[in-house]
């Protein structure tokens, strides 16, 4: 049974359940070493007699949680593209390739209408032009319920991990509940700034609350996970029910950069936070599942 457990901060904090997560959005998964499983890539379109699995790879040295993440590799396909450099795409459900060397990209069953994506990033292109992109909808019957695709480029100077996120919520203009999710990166542009040998790695994905549940705040003390002072000056310590020891923890500033990230060993873990800038940090626990994902925020003072 899905462990739910809960963030504690003496703050109001955010939480919700999910009924529908980004399937192995950890990409931990891989029965093909060439294509993380429910996700599609080259390494798996044979339709012109050849497969590519150079151009997406398990990488098991860099990772922001579980043992791996997805690399993607802008590479050379002569088998169908006269020996051009293409970007290599990475998709839920299935990745197929087109009469004019378009990626195609089938998504997934999906009824949910998740408030936010979150994702990380990692990306070193073989020029600074070059950028890697995200593209995210939600369709009913064959429409994108949004009018179109979101998400946009992932930056070049992205070269150490990033945690990004895209809030869907005003997007919804209506009360059209989605049949199918697609969400899909790309290593490069398509344009003539893809250049052989940029590298995109991705991990973490998941969604926030579900807007078909709703958001609940607590404050207090309820059973779960309790993260203690707050505010706090040189530790935080994090207290976890037994069955949930091994869960990933992450710290982030308040623009999005990852300062700390480790795994909670015991029932009771301290991080040291000597080290940390005042301020205002959010706290996301990764369950040891992971697939449930809880969020707080503990001040830092000096």
């Amino acid at each position: 049974m899905k462990k739910v457990f809960t963030l504690i901060t003496a703050i109001v904090i955010s939480i919700g359940s999910f009924a529908q997560q980004v399937p192995n959005g950890g990409f931990e998964a891989w029965t093909n070493p060439a294509v993380p499983d429910y996700w599609g890539t080259l390494g798996n379109i044979v339709g012109f007699g050849v497969t590519f699995p150079y151009l997406a790879v398990r990488d098991t040295n860099t990772y922001v949680q579980g043992h791996s993440s997805l690399l993607l590799i802008t590479d050379t396909l002569p088998p169908f593209a006269g020996g051009n450099v293409v970007p290599s795409a990475a998709c839920l459900g299935t990745l197929s390739v087109n009469t004019q060397n378009q990626y195609v990209f089938s998504g997934i069953p999906y009824t949910k209408k998740p408030d936010s994506l979150y994702f990380s990033v990692k990306y070193t292109p073989a020029i600074a032009a070059d950028s890697g992109l995200v593209l995210f909808t939600l369709k009913h019957a064959g429409t994108s319920i949004f009018g179109g695709y979101l998400g946009g480029k992932i930056p070049s100077t992205a070269s150490q991990w990033l945690s990004l996120n895209i809030n869907l919520v005003p997007y919804y203009s209506g009360v059209t509940i989605p049949d199918t999710l697609v969400l899909a990166f790309v290593s490069s542009t398509d344009t003539g700034a893809a250049i052989f040998g940029a590298k995109l790695w991705i991990d973490a994905v998941h969604f926030d609350a579900s807007i078909n549940t709703g958001i609940t705040s607590v404050s207090g003390e309820v059973r779960g996970v309790n993260a203690y002072p707050n505010p706090t000056t040189d530790r935080i310590n994090i207290a976890i029910e037994a069955d949930e020891v091994g869960s990933q923890i992450q710290l982030f500033d308040m623009e999005g950069r990852l300062v700390y990230t480790g795994t909670l060993n015991s029932a009771t873990s301290t991080i040291d936070t000597r080290s940390f800038t005042a301020g205002v940090y959010s706290i996301r626990v990764n369950s040891i599942d992971q697939i449930t994902t809880y969020k707080g925020k503990i001040t830092v003072s000096k």
